[in-house]
């Protein structure tokens, strides 16, 4: 079925992204201890799949604006770079 195809092409591109983010430095890894949230859009992604926010802070770059603190696990970087996967992928 041609649908099952672009929908296997669709998630193997999505795979590559998420390899893309890895090879990528930030400062948010696998081994941090914490993740500073700076958008609204991820903070409510990550809270519709389960996760909850340990504090908000005002942001020490620009205190005009607020980031959310999310204690790092390996569920939550997984998802973190399925997120910014998908985003990459619909550009």
């Amino acid at each position: 079925n041609g649908m099952v195809a672009l929908l296997e092409i669709k998630e193997r591109n999505i795979e590559m992204y998420k390899e893309e983010f890895k090879e990528k430095k930030h400062t948010y890894t696998k081994d941090s201890k914490y993740l500073v949230c700076k958008t609204p859009r991820l903070c409510v992604y990550l809270q519709k799949k389960g996760f909850m926010f340990d504090k908000v802070s005002p942001d020490k770059k620009n205190p005009l604006f607020n980031v959310w603190i999310f204690k790092n696990s390996d569920e939550l970087y997984d998802v973190v770079e399925d997120y910014f996967a998908r985003k990459l992928y619909y550009k």
